[in-house]
């Protein structure tokens, strides 16, 4: 029973490996993903040379899902201790897009951007506008991702009062932040889109 509760374990391990790895997971990963396949390799030898009834086999099997999943967590956690979501909004040629720091000017003051482009360039644009008590790289990275999957640069601001933004907010100047902000793509892409994120909704809607 503790050789199938073994090779269980390794069988979830390979499983939970590989789907990491497929989707992008990295946080949730502790090997490469060319390991990763090789792994998931050895599962149907896993399988077929556990012992006993197949009540038995599946019981081990059962058991070994919770077990599994500690250890791949606990594995993922050691080797990505100093993983940040936020190295991707660094300035610089990172693995899939490009990523600048700007400061955009304005009549009164400047507004802060992080301008990121897709490895492959873009025709089109989305400037995000974050909420209150935010900035421009609060759990930004999920939509990032997406707009970049889908051929799109992005333009992160941080609005009057927030992040590195020097002026007070204010209504209505706060409305500036997105004409200045949409203008600066409207010079370099062809459709220029807006997301909003609740006060950022609110903006991006009076703004419009």
């Amino acid at each position: 029973m503790l050789r199938n509760i073994v090779q269980s374990l390794l069988i979830w391990l390979a499983l939970f490996e590989y789907l990491a790895a497929a989707r992008e997971l990295r946080g949730l990963s502790w090997r490469s993903g060319r390991a990763s396949r090789w792994a998931l390799a050895l599962v149907p030898l896993l399988l077929v040379t556990l012992r006993g009834r197949w009540r038995a086999r599946l019981l081990a099997l059962l058991l070994g899902i919770p077990l599994a999943l500690f250890v791949q967590i606990l594995g993922a956690n050691a080797r990505n201790r100093t993983l940040s979501a936020r190295e991707r909004l660094l300035g610089g040629i990172h693995e899939r897009a490009g990523v600048t720091r700007l400061d955009i000017p304005m009549d009164e003051g400047f507004l802060p951007a992080l301008h990121i482009v897709p490895a492959g360039g873009a025709d089109k644009a989305v400037l995000v506008l974050h909420g209150s008590g935010c900035d421009k790289t609060f759990y930004a990275w999920p939509l990032i991702d997406a707009l970049r999957d889908a051929g799109c640069a992005t333009l992160l601001v941080d609005l009057d009062g927030h992040g590195e933004n020097p002026r007070a907010q204010r209504f209505p100047q706060i409305l500036d932040d997105a004409r200045v902000a949409v203008a600066w793509l409207r010079e370099r892409y062809a459709r220029v889109g807006v997301v909003g994120l609740s006060l950022g909704g609110c903006i991006a809607a009076r703004a419009a």
